[in-house]
């Protein structure tokens, strides 16, 4: 069961990998005005990496990944960045060092840019329905 859950972090963290840039460009353009979920998720996801990186020095996917494949008696398929491994997968090609870390720290600014940009605008807000009256 431990095994199926770090197999499914580890689809997520492609996924996360795969979206985190288009989606901040997203918000910085505006996108996510009006759609508070949206703009909360990326919020969310994107703090989450950052007091991640920070603290504990990973991504804290590849650390939930890690502790899920430990308890199950697993190894890592990678041993180094996950990012990395993906693109060696995939294109046989190993980005430069340090590159991984220069995304992440882009998607980062490219947010709070966003959250600056977009502060104190109003969002669109669905009126209130009209009260019924019984009787």
């Amino acid at each position: 069961m431990l095994a199926l859950l770090a197999d499914w972090v580890f689809v997520l963290h492609g996924v996360f990998v795969v979206l985190a840039l288009p989606s901040a460009v997203l918000a910085y353009i505006g996108y996510y005005h009006g759609k508070r979920i949206l703009w909360r998720l990326h919020n969310l996801a994107i703090a989450i990496m950052v007091t991640g990186r920070a603290f504990l020095g990973q991504c804290p996917l590849v650390a939930l990944e890690q502790a899920l494949r430990h308890r199950a008696g697993e190894r890592m398929p990678y041993t180094d960045s996950y990012v990395v491994y993906l693109l060696r997968t995939v294109t046989g090609v190993a980005p430069p060092a340090g590159s991984v870390m220069a995304m992440s720290a882009v998607v980062a600014v490219v947010s709070v840019a966003a959250i600056v940009r977009h502060r104190g605008q109003p969002g669109e807000r669905t009126p209130a329905p009209e009260p019924v009256r019984v009787g």
